[in-house]
């Protein structure tokens, strides 16, 4: 294998190198309360000693998936992602797990509540022209719901769209914290 050197500029995430971006995504990448159970992060099965990967022949997560974990090494450098291709950027890989079922059987609803009573500071310095909404209202803003529950087709437009941002941005973060492994292992 040849080294691939230096990640690759990427026009499709504003925080790509930033450090604040990186730590803040290191620590969602570990972070088990982003699943509904509680107990699974991203690096339940991209485990950094075992090379990103789980090792195993179906990955689990809240259930047993249908496949393993593929290495997250040097993944900036591919042009497409997940097994079949389905994504094109590392930031919206990032983003499938939180909502499949048996992977972190989460929604973008209750990661927006998670970064708000957790990571709010951190949050809005890396992105200061986007502050997060005020998610006191479970009303408008309920505790659990993605594209298709009910809870979330039920939501005005705008705050859908309020909620869809905060998800892309953790996909983001996320996405740069392995950016900057990369770039430690050059």
């Amino acid at each position: 294998m040849v080294h691939p050197g230096k990640p690759p500029a990427d026009p499709t995430n504003a925080v790509a190198d930033r450090p604040s971006a990186a730590e803040l995504g290191k620590t969602l990448f570990s972070d088990t309360q982003l699943s509904s159970n509680g107990a699974v992060s991203c690096a339940t099965c991209h485990a950094p000693e075992k090379g990103y990967a789980d090792g195993k022949p179906q990955s689990v997560g809240v259930a047993t998936g249908d496949r393993n974990a593929p290495t997250l090494l040097y993944a900036s450098h591919a042009r497409f992602h997940f097994w079949d291709g389905r994504v094109d950027t590392l930031w919206l890989q990032a983003l499938g797990p939180l909502e499949n079922p048996l992977e972190m059987g989460s929604s973008r609803l209750e990661v927006a509540h998670r970064i708000h009573a957790q990571y709010k500071e951190r949050y809005e310095a890396i992105f200061p022209e986007a502050p997060l909404p005020s998610l006191g209202d479970g009303a408008r803003f309920p505790a659990r719901g993605k594209p298709g529950d009910p809870a979330w087709d039920e939501m005005a437009k705008d705050d859908q769209k309020a909620i869809n941002q905060v998800f892309v941005r953790v996909g983001t973060v996320s996405y740069t914290h392995l950016r900057a492994h990369e770039t430690v292992l050059d």
